[in-house]
């Protein structure tokens, strides 16, 4: 497997809310962190206060006081952290808190991935301070924290995912980011706001270094609906507009309710990529995610484009449903009646 030194820090930003930027977050993550796939090491970041995706990995708590916030820690020790509560977050790298990331348990435990999840509470508490004189040490810190050699040395890549508006949180995220996705759903507000949200790309490159700018990895065109003529005429449309089509990533994604399903707690199998080869959303999904990285590591897009998953990560109820299935002839014929 091809290796790189240098951390990469993707960004999934959209002004918009409902197109995706968690899904695809989540997506990303698990292709980038699994051993079959990019076998990464991959920190999650979850800057949305509305905590989305930690509760799509984590089993959050809730505080009637401070709304969603993260569990204790599973290797919390009281005894040996007494100036700890065992609760760590992602609005911890802006205070003066211990971050320590939590081993992902949903869909199921991988290896090499871990999040950083929201803290509701808190991270609205680091917007406030942007409104005074620790502006610039809110929208520096999170680049300062990415930038320490022990964060440097213990992952390849962070995957950050931000809130549904143009926020303090947003803009610390793009100074820290090397590559930024914007997905994009074929509506016309969303379409509407695509300027702003490119011009938001464009004023973060401009404050950079010629060495260090910040690379638009795609605009992922999400939930493509081929029956609705609005949606083919604003894919006619993005496609054949010479600024926009360079930009727009190779695979879009289509509407399908497997995608949703795949965020339920009970969802067989829990990933995109274990899907049956005969559903198309599986292959889109593995194109997409190969696309992607290999515009965050040049050097190994050839490899990207070789990987399959390995069936190994279908889950284990599924395995035990299909051979249930094959027991079915004998088991009906011992019992009275439909089961």
């Amino acid at each position: 497997m091809p290796t790189s030194s240098d951390m990469r820090v993707l960004v999934v930003a959209q002004q918009k809310g409902g197109v995706g930027k968690t899904t695809l977050s989540k997506m990303l993550a698990v292709y980038a962190s699994r051993e079959d796939l990019g076998n990464k090491r991959v920190l999650l970041i979850d800057l949305d206060y509305q905590a989305s995706l930690s509760k799509l990995v984590l089993q959050m708590d809730y505080s009637p006081e401070k709304g969603t916030l993260p569990p204790v820690h599973p290797e919390y020790d009281e005894a040996k952290d007494p100036d700890w509560n065992g609760r760590s977050s992602s609005a911890d790298i802006f205070f003066e808190g211990n971050c320590v990331p939590y081993p992902v348990t949903h869909p199921y435990p991988v290896d090499k991935l871990m999040i950083l999840p929201a803290h509701k509470a808190k991270l609205q508490e680091v917007e406030e301070q942007d409104r005074t004189r620790l502006r610039e040490r809110v929208h520096n810190r999170l680049f300062e924290f990415l930038s320490l050699e022990e964060v440097r040395a213990s992952f390849d890549l962070v995957i950050i995912d931000t809130g549904p508006k143009e926020s303090p949180l947003v803009r610390t995220a793009l100074r820290a980011a090397t590559h930024l996705i914007v997905p994009l759903t074929l509506e016309t507000q969303c379409i509407d706001g695509l300027a702003e949200m490119l011009e938001l790309w464009q004023m973060e490159r401009r404050t950079r270094s010629s060495n260090r700018q910040l690379i638009l990895a795609g605009l992922v065109i999400n939930r493509y609906d081929a029956r609705y003529s609005i949606h083919q005429a604003y894919l006619s449309q993005l496609s054949n507009d010479p600024a926009i089509s360079p930009l727009l990533a190779s695979t879009v994604l289509p509407q399908r309710a497997s995608v949703a399903e795949r965020d339920s707690r009970a969802a067989i199998p829990g990933t995109l990529f274990d899907l049956p080869k005969s559903q198309d959303i599986r292959d889109k999904a593995i194109e997409l995610c190969a696309d992607i990285f290999g515009k965050v590591y040049p050097d190994e897009a050839a490899w990207f484009k070789k990987l399959q998953p390995d069936r190994k990560y279908v889950s284990i109820v599924e395995r035990q449903l299909a051979e249930d299935s094959l027991a079915e002839p004998a088991t009906a014929h011992q019992e009275d009646g439909p089961r």
